[in-house]
């Protein structure tokens, strides 16, 4: 499901009002939650939410320099625990984590991941390359961790 499916079910909007975002989004290549956002027609929060619904919602490979990642999300896994599980947190919500990672669906890392993660978590792929840079992109800034681990 795309999120201005998800945004604008969320939000009750008017097809006027899908087809103003969708007018702006060909127009300017903006996102489309950042337009919703500019022209009020949702808060961010409202975009997040869309954003790990849609997530949730699907489960193959995600692509996280398109992606990005929820800051908030990082404080629930530790630098250390990243590095170690080739995992990172990518979204958070009221009722689960969302973290990407390279381990297969049966790899035993996940269920240790599972165990000391204080929230229920939903795991999506990502290239392990694109988990190795975003490990280093957002943790340092967190940490006196550097790119050297």
């Amino acid at each position: 499901m795309r999120i201005g499916q998800i945004l604008s079910q969320m939000a009750n909007w008017t097809h006027h009002e899908l087809e103003e975002i969708l007018y702006e989004q060909t127009h300017t290549r903006q996102r489309f939650g950042d337009i919703a956002v500019a022209l009020g027609y949702c808060d961010a929060d409202q975009v997040r939410q869309a954003s790990v619904a849609q997530l949730a919602a699907r489960t193959q490979k995600v692509d996280l320099r398109r992606l990005g990642v929820d800051a908030q999300a990082l404080s629930f896994l530790p630098y250390s625990l990243a590095l170690r599980f080739h995992a990172i947190p990518i979204r958070i919500s009221e009722d689960q984590l969302i973290v990407a990672t390279d381990m297969p669906a049966d790899h035993p890392g996940r269920g240790i991941l599972q165990n000391r993660i204080a929230q229920p978590v939903r795991f999506v792929l990502a290239d392990a390359q694109q988990i190795r840079e975003s490990i280093e992109q957002y943790y340092a800034p967190l940490c006196a961790c550097g790119s050297s681990a």
